[in-house]
């Protein structure tokens, strides 16, 4: 009966002898996330070094300006500070781990010398001795599995805490009524609309009235940041306003379907992305219409333009385009410009278009050609024009001039100048 308990003893001591490794196990699993979440901010930067020091865009000016150097030592400084805080923490984590080992490694040899000793005394068989050996190892690495389990369901529950926190953000609720684009009778109308990024106090959007009807051609000029580019977000439904309604017709802008609004509404923004597709896949983009031929494609790139320099590609639309790929090419500012403006154009079947700054990359030929060709297809359609380039505002029907995240002027073109307002100071300083 003694030998019996004595055997459960050493069974305890073997289950117990896991358990120092598992707590080590635990506490710097935690700590190793909370670790990378205080050092995910310097992650981020050194990430972005990383991206600025190889990514082909940067590289004109990190060698005309000799940034190279400075970019190299931020970026060394960053990963070196990173590392040695990583370091730190997987040398206290080896120290106790080896500990915890050692101290496991002696008891078991302990307890191994102390049955050993039973069975030279004739306590135990040889045989009974293998046994316990071969016992006692498959207890404590099943002791030794169940508690790393263990451990990591923890860990795991601490990273799940911040992934459900992330989950439960809400969106903001769609409303229960979701109509269609109106086909008729569509006129925009923006009324008091006020906005502010979340978690700030800055209103960037301040009563914003103006109005656009089909046919219709109207220009948003203003100083930088007078909140142009904000008020185009919230009418592409990428923000949403605080206050203030939009309307199509009869139907608010929250009430139209998102899906369905896309089809109606085009928008090219002022930093809009260049993909490294076929030049046709660059016009139709995400937006295929089986009603649409190639014919359609080449109208699109006629009225940006674009179609002076396809011919001219090796492949012409269906040259690949970035210098990323084997035979693809690469395109000048203005030609990218010409590209996007073609995507938006393809889309003919759009009832509203917006263009923030269409043609800053363009050349004076170029731009009188590219607002020419807006003031064609101006019919049954909403066109809003943003852009700092005022000679050729003359085209526009009406023009709101904003500042400070107001409209504090508005009229057609000769209005403005003789108000002799912030508009016309802006277009005198161009004429010089």
């Amino acid at each position: 009966l003694l030998f019996i308990s004595m055997q459960s003893f050493f069974a305890l001591i073997f289950i117990a002898c896991a358990l120092p490794l598992a707590v080590i196990k635990w506490y710097f699993g935690i700590a190793t996330l909370r670790q990378e979440q205080k050092l995910a901010s310097q992650e981020r930067e050194a990430g972005y070094l990383h991206h600025v020091l190889t990514e082909v865009n940067y590289a004109k000016e990190v060698r005309i300006f000799g940034f190279g150097a400075f970019f190299t030592e931020q970026f060394a400084t960053i990963r070196c500070r990173i590392r040695l805080l990583k370091q730190q923490l997987q040398k206290r984590l080896t120290t106790y781990t080896l500990l915890a080992e050692a101290a496991e490694i002696i008891t078991m040899a302990v307890i191994f010398a102390l049955l050993a000793r039973q069975s030279l005394a004739g306590a135990i068989s040889l045989g009974l001795f293998v046994i316990y050996i071969q016992g006692f190892q498959s207890l404590q690495n099943n002791a030794k599995n169940f508690l790393q389990a263990l451990v990591q369901i923890l860990q795991l529950r601490i990273f799940l805490q911040d992934l459900f926190s992330f989950l439960d953000i809400k969106e903001p609720p769609l409303s229960a009524v979701q109509n269609r684009f109106p086909a008729t009778n569509n006129e925009m109308i923006v009324s008091n609309l006020n906005f502010q990024y979340p978690e700030t106090n800055k209103q960037i959007l301040k009563n914003i009235s103006l109005q656009c009807s089909p046919g219709q051609i109207i220009a948003i000029v203003g100083e930088n940041g007078s909140g142009k580019s904000t008020l185009i977000k919230v009418l592409a439904k990428l923000y949403e306003a605080n206050s203030g309604t939009i309307s199509f017709g009869d139907a608010a802008l929250n009430e139209i379907a998102t899906e369905d609004y896309q089809k109606q509404a085009v928008f090219l923004f002022q930093d809009f992305e260049k993909y490294f597709f076929t030049i046709d896949e660059n016009i139709i983009l995400g937006k295929p219409d089986p009603s649409k031929s190639e014919k359609d494609i080449e109208a699109a790139a006629a009225l940006s333009g674009a179609d002076k320099f396809i011919p001219k590609l090796s492949n012409g639309y269906k040259t690949r385009m970035g210098r990323v790929f084997e035979g693809s090419e690469q395109l000048s500012g203005g030609e990218w410009q010409k590209l996007a403006l073609a995507r938006v154009f393809y889309r003919s079947n759009a009832s509203l278009i917006v263009l923030d700054e269409p043609t800053s990359a363009l050349d004076a030929q170029a731009e009188f050609e590219i607002f020419s060709q807006l003031k064609s297809i101006a019919k049954n359609k909403m066109i809003i024009l943003i852009t700092h380039r005022l000679y050729n505002l003359k085209i526009a029907d009406y023009l709101y001039v904003m500042q400070e995240g107001q409209i504090t002027e508005a009229g057609n073109f000769n209005e403005l100048i003789q108000k002799d307002g912030l508009f016309t100071r802006l277009y005198k300083m161009q004429q010089l």
